[in-house]
């Protein structure tokens, strides 16, 4: 009998269209020969993060690269629902830690 045939790939098809509205993060995700770089830019409080950021994107979306950025964690906590009252509770300084480091991992 014949040997059976090669199964099928997993990989994306990257000359594929790709619907933006329903594709997946990995199919959205860089070919593998591309490189990805990953910049992380801390400091205290109005150190200028923010302002370094958008002229970084700036200047490399300039040069041509596709640049991605997520928003600051514990700031989006702070906007969405984590306010100052619930710091002051017994461990809430773990919690809180917790809770950034999670929503960065995810972000």
């Amino acid at each position: 009998s014949p040997p059976p045939p090669p199964p099928a790939s997993s990989d994306p098809d990257p000359d594929a269209d790709v619907d933006p509205a329903s594709a997946s993060a990995s199919s959205l995700a860089p070919v593998a020969s591309e490189k990805v770089h990953r910049v992380v830019l801390t400091g205290g409080p109005c150190g200028g993060k923010t302002t370094a950021l958008a002229d970084l994107s700036a200047f490399l979306r300039h040069r041509g690269l596709d640049v991605s950025t997520v928003p600051e964690a514990f700031t989006l906590l702070m906007s969405h629902g984590l306010g100052p009252h619930m710091l002051a509770g017994e461990n809430m300084d773990r919690v809180v830690q917790r809770a950034v480091l999670d929503l960065q991992c995810a972000l």
